[in-house]
């Protein structure tokens, strides 16, 4: 039961997921500083319960996720090159 409602909800992210070139970078870094920028407002404020609710919201961005990605292509391209 598990593994098929994983495969559908594979199916149904690769269906909305954008083309890689089509994804609007500079938006993404600017909401994913933001999220973060937010976050560390919080915790200088003291608002714990408030902090975690934008980790939360961070770490389950596609956003997040796809600056994750880019981030190792880049590492990975970096450490193919020569010297």
């Amino acid at each position: 039961m598990k593994a098929k409602k994983r495969q559908q909800q594979a199916f149904a992210l690769s269906r909305i997921a954008p083309e890689w070139e089509a994804i609007f970078w500079t938006r993404i870094i600017k909401n994913v500083f933001s999220l973060q920028r937010r976050i560390d407002k919080a915790i200088r404020a003291g608002n714990r319960q408030k902090a975690r609710v934008l980790q939360r919201m961070l770490d389950h961005s596609l956003g997040t996720k796809a600056l994750a990605v880019m981030a190792q292509i880049e590492q990975d391209n970096k450490m193919r090159s020569a010297g």
